[in-house]
Order: structure tokens, then C-alpha cells, then sequence
């Protein structure tokens, strides 16, 4: 449909930025490190490349770097069990250097306690030698020490407890460390003979007389995770979460590896504002509101003493506010705006105005149109004298839409999206950078150029915002994924089915359903697709599919479509009533009011009644002249221009459609190019009545011509029955003018396409769809 090729987006409030940094104060203490066998094995792998590297001179910079890596990710990780560990050292590190690893960790799970031992003095040597090959105040360095310190400290039912952690963490993947030791042919033999022995062995008991807690055979502090560990991959993972949601962990290994965190750190809010993060992304509405709750909802005696009121009644101001924009995401607009007005006040008890500007940002998005411009206007200017550069920004961008939406000039939108850009730009955020480039092209579509929105959605995509906080990773948000289904939408209208369908395919890998919560936006667009092709197939039920489908994606224009089908199906009644239902609701959409007058005047046409369908046109033409809505102006004038020719004006229909006829080509659809080459074929045949013989018989071939382009634009789009139409057309048209051979061949391939598609239609030009 005209006006619906490019997915336009209005920037809202991330919801995931709002209170990440400014979530309650950690509820409890970090609890002191204990000696894992996680640790264990990392620092073997330490002291093993210590070895490695005396022993094999020649080790290249890519092998160095590949250990030194693996080792920093190891050691920030969360504990790994024993097969992870094996398949990343086998992955990562040289082959040498593998076999020397594995071997010494089965030695460490044979020898028991006394290879800890030998492995903890180890670490005296690697740090106190002369040319000891780590740094003391390096990272490696760190861990040593607190490794060898930690040890130091441990009772002798601490060590016991310990013995019993590693045969645990040895028995759960050793057979993925004997396929790493079977590499090696000449070691392999005895070493797997040693893991064979290991599985005779009986588990290793504790001894009786240690005290209860110490005698339960499940061993809780395998796994356990680290404060600094947590923060780590909080940290991490919210970015993804953000920036690079696929990059992100998979929604239920990040949900497991968050209870982890709180099994080792209860009470951490920041896990549990990770986890309402999780949930929102897989639309998890209970367990998101149950998480976003726990968050900010701990017992006031788990706060720290040193933690001021201050910072907690600051924590509580963000829970608010993320509470009301998880209502506004929702669209429960009554609750948003009560969680809403709790922030403010406590925001203006505390003079916070950062807070206030956060509230602000997302209060435009929820009230009703006539208040947001002063909002946004007030939102922007305060935005700048605190210099929120971010909030700044995505306000302007946010007015920006407001002012196009109200058909103000293209150049007053695009200075205000120039504005965003050396915001952006200085500041370097990779977001707001990509969600200016989807105002562009929304602002394009709109002024109906969707040739130079689908170049910026283009732009977008080839943009670098590769970061190394996000490893790497570009940034593929929400822009991403409206960018991607504008370059497919506008491959289909233009007629490369195939081509749209590996953009497609690409944005559902980019943006899978089962761990995106963007996929919708690619959802939406190949449901509208299939509904496109279903109805130049006359598949009813596949196209009503589509439908179904859309609307229950919420897709604003869905019952437009719902109403389009119904007229296509031929149910006239039906398909008015719909169409009125629509034009009777306030709607702030215009672009969507326009359509609906579009499709009722063709409505009319087709019950026969084209006067009927003029007052509506010419009110979608006004409305279209009001907001600059170009192309959709032109497709009421060219819906006007058959009303004449119905009335009996052909010579003004020629004139109308002919002045319509060059803007259409240059930006509409395939679909409404071979409308507008029909319209003006048939204008020009009916203006030639009455004209000399010879004069009639050139406007007639020169007509034909014109239908032969139509043809060719429907053939290109897949609608084979308007190509049937359009063929009947030219047969009448050549038996006219007496040309046999090229009547007889329109007449030929009209029977050929009987046979294969055979849908009997109704041979009409009444109206144009």
C-alpha cells in the first residue's frame, strides 16, 4: 500500500539505560573469595604457560596473544566447570601447551591435596624468582597472591572441603579432558590408562569426624561467583542487552548464570534489574515485573552502613522511573503516569533534575499530543544546561518526527536532525547515531521519497560502530532492524522478490524470535509482504493469515489491511463499514486517514458510484497538501482523474492523470507505476473520441503502448490477474485498429495464463485496484 513502504520508528526512553547506573545500592557485602577449583586449574594453566614459554623460545605473537586472552577472560569469568575450560584451552591454546595442561590436571586430581600443595608453593617461585615471568601488580600477579594467600589461610577442614570440590569438578569432565590427552599419540596411551584408574576409584568421602556442614556430598561452592565477577558480567551483558542484543548471552543461559550471582551474592539489585532485562527481551511481562520489584525492594537492614540516605532514596527515584517506563512500554498509560508522578515528586524533594529530565524524556511520550511539544521544547532546552547530551539529543530527535508529523518543511526537520548528528557525533553515541538515520528515512517516506529512505536505511547499515566494550560488536538495535525491512520492503514494491527475501532472512538471523525482542519489526514485515504477494495471487487465505498475523503484532495499519482484503475479495460492504469505522475514531496518524479515504474512493468507484467517491479524495488530497505527504497526493489525484473519466471528462482526466503520471514513476510502487500507465491509456483513448481517423488511430496505438507498460508492471509484480486484464485490453485494442498479428498474440498469451492461473475476474477498469 502507498505511504506503508518504509517502517518508521519514534524514539522512546531505552528502558535499559534508565537506572542501570543509578540502580539501589548493593544490599550486602561481597562475600570473602574462596579457593575453587576453577582457580586452581586457571593457575595451572598460569604456571604451565610460564613453563611453556622457557620451554619453546619460538612461541609467536598470535599464540601469546590467544593464551594471554583466554587466561584475563578465565580469570573475570564466573567458575567454569572442567569441560568448558577443556574445549576453550583446546580452542585457544597451542598444542604443546594443551597436553602439558591436561596432564597436570589429572596429576592434580590424583595427587589430591598434596598436588594443591605443590601447586600453591608454585606460585611462590613465579612471582619471587629472579626473572620471575609475572608481574606482582599485573592481573595474573593478583590472582596469584590472593590464590596463595586464601590457601594459606584454609583450616584443615576447609582443605578437606576443598579435596571434595575438585574430585567433584574432575568427575564431571574428565571425559572431555581425555579427548583433549588422546591428541597426542605418544602420551595419550598412559596418561588415558591414568584417567581409565581414575574411574575405579570410589569418590572421595570426607572424613567422619569433621562437623555436619561438612559431610554433604553436593558441594554448593562449585560455580560460585565472585562479587567482582558478578559486576563484571552484569556490567557486560546489560551493554549487550542495549547495544548488541544478539551478542548477548541466550536468554536462558544469561537467567541461569543470574541465578548463579544471586546464589553467591543474594540481594544483589543489579542481578536483579539484569534479569528484568532478560525478561523484556523475550516479553516476559510477570517475570520482568517481578524482577524489576526485587530490584529496588530489599530490607531496609540489608543496606550498608556506610551508604547514605541519600544515595538510597536516589535508588528509589530510578525505581520509579523505570517502573513507569515499563507501563509506558505497555502502553498502560493511567499506571505510567502514577509512577510518573511519584518520581517527580521525589525528584523535586531531592532537587534532583537530572532525574527530572529522565521523567521528562519519557512523560512526552505519554501524554497527549496537544501538551508533547512543550514538553519536548522544555525537555530540550533544560537538557542543555545540565549538558545531558543524551537526553538532548534523543528530544530533538523525538521533535524532530513531532514537527514532520504536523507538515513542517523538510528543511526544518532535517536542521533538527542536524542538530542530533553533532550531538552524536561529539559525544560519540553509536545509538542515537543510527536512530538519526531512521528519522531521515522516516522523514523521507513520509514527504514520499521512499528511494532516498531506503539510501539512508542503506547508510545505516554500512555505518562502523564497532566498539570494544561491546567486543567488538557493531551496534544492531532496534534502527538495525527497521533499517533492514525498509531495504526489503522497498526491494519488493519495486519487483525483486527474491532479493527482499534474503534481506528478510537476514534480519530473522540478525534478530531471532527466540532471543530478540526486535524481532517483531521483521516479523511484521514479512507478514506484510506475504499479504502484498497473497492478493496478487488471489490467495484469500494466506493473505487473511497475513493479516491475522499483523494485527496481532499491533501493526497500526492493520485494519486498513483487514479492509483492503475484504474489497479484494469483493466484499464492497463489509469493506466500507470497516473503512468508516476508522475515519470515525480520532486518529493522530494522518498518513493512515489518507489511505482509508484512498481505499473508500475506490470503494465507490467500484459500486459504481464515482461521485460518491470525489468528496472523499478531495478530502484526502487536502489533508495529504496540509502534511506534504507527496506521493500519496498524487495517487489521489490519479484515483480523482478516473472519476472523471467515469463521469464523462476525459479530456481533464487526461490532464489529471497525465500530471501524476511523471511523480508516480519516479517514487511509487511497481504496483501504482502500472496504475498510473493504465489510467492515462485509458484516458487517452477516451479523449480521442471524436477526433480525425487518422489523429484517433495514433492515440489509440499510443494507448496501447501504454497499456503494454502496464502490463509489463504488473507481469513484474506478480499480479497475473491485472496482466490478464491488461491483455484482454490489447486484444480489443488491436482488433480496432486492425492489426491481426498483434491482436492474435495478446489473445494468445492471455489463453496461455488462463491455463495457469485459472481465476476467473472480472474484466473492469472501473476502478484502479
Amino acid at each position: 500500500m502507498p505511504g506503508a513502504e518504509t517502517p518508521t520508528t519514534t524514539p522512546a526512553v531505552p528502558e535499559s539505560t534508565v537506572g542501570v547506573s543509578s540502580a539501589p545500592v548493593p544490599t550486602t557485602t561481597s562475600p570473602r573469595d574462596h579457593l575453587t577449583p576453577h582457580r586452581l586449574v586457571v593457575v595451572l594453566l598460569v604456571r604451565e604457560y610460564c613453563q611453556y614459554k622457557v620451554s619453546v623460545p619460538t612461541i609467536t605473537p598470535a599464540e601469546r596473544s590467544s593464551v594471554c586472552l583466554l587466561v584475563l577472560s578465565l580469570v573475570q569469568s564466573p567458575d567454569l566447570d572442567l569441560a568448558t575450560t577443556c574445549m576453550k584451552v583446546g580452542e585457544k591454546v597451542p598444542k604443546g601447551l594443551v597436553m602439558s595442561w591436561a596432564g597436570g590436571v589429572a596429576r592434580l586430581q590424583e595427587e589430591g591435596v598434596a598436588g594443591v600443595m605443590d601447586l600453591t608453593q608454585s606460585i611462590e617461585k613465579l612471582l619471587t624468582a629472579e626473572t620471575a615471568p609475572v608481574n606482582r601488580s599485573s592481573v595474573l600477579g593478583l590472582l596469584l597472591r590472593r590464590v596463595y594467600l586464601s590457601f594459606d589461610k584454609l583450616t584443615f577442614s576447609e582443605v578437606s572441603a576443598l579435596r571434595q570440590q575438585l574430585d567433584h569438578y574432575y568427575r564431571a569432565g574428565r571425559h572431555v579432558l581425555a579427548r583433549l590427552l588422546e591428541r597426542e599419540e605418544g602420551e595419550g596411551d598412559s596418561l588415558e590408562m591414568s584417567l581409565d584408574c581414575d574411574e575405579t576409584k570410589g569418590e572421595y568421602k570426607l572424613p567422619s569426624f569433621l562437623p555436619a556442614e561438612f559431610s554433604t556430598d553436593v558441594v554448593e561452592k562449585v560455580g560460585s561467583v565472585s562479587r567482582k565477577q558478578a559486576d563484571l558480567l552484569i556490567a557486560q551483558q546489560a551493554s549487550l542487552l542495549q547495544t548488541a542484543e544478539c551478542a548477548a548471552l541466550p536468554p536462558q543461559e544469561l537467567q541461569w548464570e543470574i541465578s548463579r550471582i544471586l546464589t553467591s551474592c543474594p540481594g544483589l539489585p543489579e542481578a536483579h534489574f539484569l534479569s528484568y532485562l532478560n525478561c523484556v527481551r523475550v516479553r516476559e511481562v510477570v517475570g520482568g515485573l517481578h524482577s524489576l520489584y526485587a530490584s529496588f525492594n530489599q530490607p531496609a537492614d540489608h543496606f550498608l552502613a556506610k551508604t547514605s540516605q541519600e544515595e538510597i532514596n536516589k535508588g528509589f527515584r530510578y525505581a520509579a522511573l523505570n517502573l513507569a517506563a515499563f507501563h509506558s512500554r505497555l502502553n498502560h498509560k493511567e499506571e505510567a503516569m502514577s509512577a510518573i508522578r511519584e518520581a517527580i515528586t521525589m525528584s523535586q524533594e531531592a532537587s534532583d533534575h537530572t532525574c527530572l529530565q529522565h521523567v521528562l524524556s519519557l512523560m512526552y511520550r505519554t501524554v497527549d499530543s496537544e501538551e508533547k511539544q512543550r514538553l519536548m521544547e522544555r525537555c530540550i532546552g533544560k537538557c542543555g544546561e545540565l549538558s545531558l547530551s543524551y537526553l538532548s539529543s534523543l528530544g530533538i530527535q523525538a521533535f524532530s518526527q513531532h514537527t514532520a508529523s504536523t507538515g513542517s518543511k523538510p528543511g526544518v526537520v532535517l536542521e533538527l536532525l542536524t542538530r542530533s548528528d553533532v550531538l552524536n557525533c561529539q559525544h560519540s553515541i553509536a545509538e542515537l547515531q543510527a536512530m538519526s538515520y531512521t528519522c531521515k528515512a522516516g522523514a523521507w517516506t513520509q514527504y514520499g521519497r521512499p528511494g532516498l529512505a531506503c539510501t539512508l536505511a542503506q547508510l545505516l547499515l554500512q555505518l562502523n560502530t564497532a566498539d570494544p566494550a561491546r567486543g567488538g560488536n557493531n551496534y544492531s538495535g532496534e534502527p538495525t532492524a527497521i533499517a533492514l525491512c525498509c531495504v526489503a520492503i522497498r526491494l519488493e514494491v519495486r519487483g525483486f522478490p527474491g532479493q527482499a527475501d534474503k534481506v528478510l532472512d537476514m534480519a530473522d538471523k540478525m534478530f531471532p524470535a527466540d532471543r530478540s525482542q526486535l524481532s517483531k519489526i521483521s516479523s511484521s514485515a514479512r507478514s506484510r509482504v506475504t499479504m502484498w504477494r497473497a492478493l496478487a495471487r488471489l490467495d484469500w487465505v494466506q493473505a487473511t493469515a497475513a493479516v491475522d498475523s499483523l494485527e496481532a503484532a499491533g501493526v497500526p495499519d492493520a485494519k486498513l489491511l483487514r479492509a483492503e482484503l475484504f474489497f479484494k475479495e469483493g466484499r464492497l460492504v463489509e469493506a466500507r463499514e470497516l473503512v468508516q469505522q476508522m475515519l470515525g475514531v480520532e486518529n493522530e496518524n494522518v498518513e493512515l486517514t489518507v489511505r482509508s479515504l484512498l481505499l473508500l474512493g475506490d470503494i465507490h468507484c467500484s459500486g459504481g458510484d464515482p461521485a460518491g467517491a470525489v468528496q472523499h479524495l478531495v478530502r484526502a488530497a487536502e489533508l495529504a497538501t496540509s502534511r506534504r505527504l507527496d506521493q500519496l497526493l498524487h495517487l489521489a489525484g490519479l484515483q480523482l482523474a478516473n472519476c472523471q473519466l467515469l463521469l464523462g471528462c476525459p479530456a481533464r482526466a487526461l490532464s489529471l492523470s497525465t500530471s501524476c503520471l511523471a511523480p508516480l514513476l519516479a517514487h511509487a510502487s511497481l504496483i501504482d507505476c502500472a496504475k498510473a500507465w493504465l489510467l492515462a491509456a485509458k484516458c487517452k483513448i477516451s479523449a480521442s473520441e471524436g477526433t480525425g481517423q487518422a489523429e484517433r488511430r495514433a492515440q489509440v496505438l499510443e494507448g496501447a503502448n501504454m497499456v503494454a507498460r502496464a502490463k509489463e508492471g504488473f507481469s513484474t509484480a506478480g499480479d497475473m490477474a491485472r496482466v490478464k486484464d491488461c491483455l484482454y485490453l490489447l486484444a480489443r485494442l488491436y482488433h480496432s485498429l486492425h492489426l491481426t498479428q498483434e491482436r492474435n498474440m495478446a489473445a494468445g498469451q492471455y489463453k496461455k495464463l488462463e491455463d495457469l492461473y485459472p481465476v476467473k475476474t472480472r474484466i473492469t477498469m472501473d476502478c484502479l485496484v
